[in-house]
Parts: structure tokens; C-alpha cells; sequence
């Protein structure tokens, strides 16, 4: 096999970017999220016992966790070989960095110009949306979007060669296994199906096949993993059983502004613009199917299934395969214009323009990440409550629910599992009219219903939309911490 330059251009790709997104995650030696937190109990268990926690028994009242668990097992042999967070950080970033290489693989194969298929890489790689959700937080981002991209270049390739199945299938148990967002996937291929239907196209036997497989096989493994779930929550697993008055604020509706700063003004317009010439005048059944799934993650975010995070970085993508396609359709009518012998200038121009409003905003957007980790300062405080008893339960806004119960070792009232909480909307209200509140005795009623024998005040509650405390202090509530975050016990002899 020759070897050719391309694949060595690539690699260092990959390497550099590896390395940025390595470099800037190890400044801080902290997550900069509570859920990353729940993530490592969970990999730190799976290393101590060969399993995922299954019963909280840091929480106030009986839980049982329902999860895919894969993404934990391949996260811990970083915990088995070290204690230090780096090497979680480094298998972490490794796996969202082969978002470069499925980029590529797939405008590979449907655009056939690797110099565009490397623009659409650095560009997919320096999305803003996907570096914010991957950098420095521990959750299955960093494999549902590069197997994803995996999965949709066997799928494209499933037709012309039908050995492409050995791959495929193993693919998709790992991305089935990792992520229940994966519905994404499924629901974009039946509106592939739908496209084709209307455009009267063929779709060949084993693409049939593999999307019956692919959808009885996700819905099998909800009905296993959520059995318990649905049947004590019912349609409420949906919404991953968040609390009401929580759900506008988690499910924020579209708008173009966050989208046009997610995707990026040129992937979004000339992505449109693709979109339209290939449901109106060209043909390929390879747009068409990025154009379903684009379409089922537009549908998912009007219903309110997935959160607008995840959207935005699935958009992002799909935009820039989108703009490649835009690319190579217009060097094919540049070719038959005077223009022919300016084909390399114009790619250049191109990709200075890209690299100055692309892939220059990306890279602030790492460097500045730094500053969003949790301090030592702040995490400190949590660590103060490895001192106090230790059948002691704290109460805290649900951001901190999983900073108690990984530094601070106590039970918490609630955190931001909500799937796993009985009466999650309940304690939800609870708990924000605890810190609303602005006299003690209800404020001591509530701490009185959860048994709680301390409580926290943390930056978080500004997040709630609680500003200020108004039953402290007092002589009920003894604050025996007070640094980045104030802990306060309650004096039940008073």
C-alpha cells in the first residue's frame, strides 16, 4: 500500500489538536461541572468493584441509578493505571479529538476532494458548541459524536458494499450502549427513509435491514435499562424526570443567534443553501441523509427531548459536511469558467476566511475555558465536609448535589440526576423555597422534612435566581465554614 501524504497531514491534524485540547484541559486540575462528578463515582467504582453503582447510598433517601454504562468502563482503566484527573483527561480528550477523523471519512466519501475533507475537519474540530461540551467535562459527548460520525460513514457506504456490516453492527452496540441520546441517529434515518420515499429513490436492502436492527435494538435496551424507571415515572423519563418549573430553563427553545454562534455564519448560510439545490434541484441520496438528520434533531429540540446543547453540536457538524458539499459544487463550476487556474487561490482565501472566523473563536473558546473549572478555593469547601459526621445529610441547590457527595463523602437532598429521584419536583421546590425563604421557621421545616443537619451556600444559587439568604444569620444556624462557599450546621438544642 502507497503511502500517501494526506493521511501524515491527518495525523499531525489530529496530533495538534490533541494536543490543544489536552494542554488547555490540564490547566485546571478540576472539571468544570457538577455531572462530571457523578460520572467519576461512577468510573471509581467500576475500577473498585467491575460494576457501576447501582444503589446511591449518598442520598437522603433510596435511589437506584439507571444508566448505559459503557462509556464509565472504557473510561476506567485511566482510574485503574492512576489516581491523578490528567489521565481521565487525556483518554477523554483523545476520544473527542477522532472527531477529526470521522469528519473526514465522510466528506471523503461524499464529496471526493481531500483538501475540502480537511478544511471540514479542522473546521467540525474548532466548533465553539462542541468544544465547550467536550474539553473539560467528563460525560459521553466525547463518544456519541465521533461514533456517530463513524456510523454514518459505514451506513453511507452500506449499499455499495455490504461487507460494511462486519463494521457497522459492533459500532452501533458501542454507540447504543453509550448514549440514549443516540435516538438522534435512529429518528434521522427514518426521515432518510421519508426523503427518499418522496424523491421516489430506492433504498437497498440492507439499509432496510440495519435501521430495523438498529431501532428494535435501542428500543430493547431502554426497555432494560428504564423498565424500573418508566414504571415509577412514566412519561416522565423523557424529560429524564427534571423537575417542572426546571424544564424551561434546561429545554431553551432555537434561536438564530446561538445557532449562527454554535454553526458559524458561512457552514449555516452555504449549508442552507445546499439543502435547498439538493431537495429542489440536484440529487444525492448521501445529502439526503445528513438533511434527515438534521431534521430529526430539529424535531427532537421543538419537542423538547433533547437538551439544546447536544442539538447545537450535532447541527454543527451536519452544517459543515453541509458546506463541504457547498464547496465541491462550486470548484465544479468554477472549473467550467475562466476561473479554472485560480481553483487553488480560491480554497486558500476560503480557508484563511474559516480559520479567522472559525477556527480562531474555537481556540479562545479552550483557552478560556481554563477560567470555568472549578477553583481549589471552591472545591475545598466541599472537601470540609469529610470532618463532619458522617450520617450527617446536607442540603444544597442541585449543582452542588454531586460536589457533596464526591468530596464531602455525605448524602445529599438532590442533585442534577433527576432520572433517579422519586420525587424529584418535589424536593426541587423544596429546596429553592428553602433558599427563598425569609423567616427561619419555614426555612427549619424544610430542613426538618429531609433530616438535613447542614446546608450550603455556594455561587450556585445565583443560578436558581436567589440572590441573597435572608434568614442568616441566626443563632439556629452555626456557620462552621466560610471561605469560597459557607457551610452552616443546624443547632438543634436552641
Amino acid at each position: 500500500m502507497k503511502f500517501k501524504p494526506r493521511y501524515l497531514i491527518l495525523f499531525v491534524l489530529f496530533v495538534i489538536y490533541f494536543g490543544f485540547r489536552l494542554y488547555f484541559s490540564s490547566q485546571t486540575p478540576y472539571f468544570h461541572d457538577d455531572n462530571s462528578y457523578f460520572s467519576l463515582r461512577q468510573i471509581e467504582n467500576i475500577a473498585e468493584t467491575g460494576k457501576p453503582i447501582s444503589t446511591d447510598n449518598l442520598f437522603q433517601s433510596d435511589r437506584e441509578f439507571a444508566i448505559l454504562p459503557l462509556y464509565y468502563y472504557i473510561m476506567t482503566p485511566a482510574v485503574l493505571f492512576s489516581n491523578e484527573i490528567i489521565a481521565i483527561k487525556i483518554i477523554n480528550n483523545f476520544l473527542a479529538s477522532l472527531l477529526i477523523l470521522g469528519v473526514y471519512l465522510i466528506t471523503s466519501q461524499i464529496i471526493k476532494n481531500r483538501k475540502i475533507s480537511l478544511i471540514c475537519s479542522i473546521l467540525a474540530a474548532f466548533s465553539p458548541v462542541y468544544i465547550n461540551q467536550t474539553l473539560n467535562t467528563l460525560n459521553e459527548f466525547s463518544i456519541l459524536i465521533p461514533a456517530s460520525l463513524f456510523l454514518f460513514y459505514f451506513y453511507l457506504r452500506l449499499e455499495n458494499n455490504p461487507k460494511t456490516i462486519n463494521y457497522i453492527i459492533p459500532l452501533t452496540i458501542f454507540l447504543l450502549l453509550s448514549s440514549a441520546a443516540s435516538i438522534i441517529v435512529i429518528l434521522g434515518i427514518i426521515f432518510y427513509f421519508i426523503l427518499n420515499f418522496i424523491e421516489d429513490k430506492k433504498v437497498s436492502r440492507y439499509e432496510i435491514e440495519y435501521s430495523y436492527f438498529i431501532t428494535l435494538f435501542y428500543l430493547w435496551i431502554i426497555l432494560i435499562i428504564y423498565k424500573t424507571s418508566f414504571q415509577e415515572f412514566g412519561h416522565n423519563v423523557i424529560f429524564s424526570n427534571i423537575p417542572t418549573n426546571l424544564i424551561p430553563h434546561l429545554y431553551t427553545p432555537l434561536n438564530f443567534l446561538e445557532i449562527l454562534t454554535s454553526i458559524g455564519l458561512l457552514p449555516l448560510i452555504f449549508g442552507f443553501i445546499t439543502i435547498f439545490s439538493y431537495l429542489f434541484i440536484q440529487k444525492s441520496k448521501a445529502v439526503l441523509f445528513f438533511i434527515g438528520q438534521l431534521a430529526s434533531v430539529f424535531l427532537l429540540l421543538l419537542f423538547k427531548l433533547i437538551r439544546l446543547e447536544l442539538g447545537l453540536v450535532f447541527l454543527s457538524f451536519i452544517f459543515v459536511i453541509l458546506f463541504g458539499k457547498f464547496l465541491q459544487d462550486s470548484l465544479v463550476y468554477i472549473k467550467k469558467t475562466k476561473f479554472e487556474k485560480h481553483i487553488n487561490l480560491y480554497l486558500i482565501v476560503i480557508s484563511i476566511i474559516l480559520c479567522l472566523i472559525q477556527v480562531v473563536p474555537g481556540f479562545f473558546v479552550m483557552k478560556n475555558k481554563i477560567n470555568e473549572g472549578y477553583s481549589p478555593e471552591h472545591i475545598k469547601g466541599f472537601m470540609y465536609l469529610t470532618n463532619i459526621s458522617s450520617d450527617s445529610i446536607v442540603l444544597s441547590v442541585p449543582k452542588d448535589g454531586h460536589l457533596i457527595t464526591y468530596f464531602g463523602h455525605k448524602k445529599n437532598i438532590i442533585d442534577t440526576h433527576y432520572i433517579s429521584i422519586k420525587d424529584s419536583n418535589q424536593r426541587y421546590i423544596d429546596v429553592i423555597q428553602f433558599y427563598s425563604e425569609n423567616f427561619k421557621i419555614p426555612a427549619l421545616r424544610i430542613l426538618e422534612k429531609y433530616n438535613a443537619s447542614h446546608f450550603i451556600v455556594s455561587k450556585s444559587i445565583s443560578e436558581y435566581n436567589i440572590s441573597k439568604i435572608s434568614f442568616i444569620p441566626d443563632e439556629c444556624f452555626k456557620l462552621i465554614f466560610n471561605e469560597s462557599i459557607q457551610i452552616y450546621e443546624i443547632r438543634k438544642n436552641i
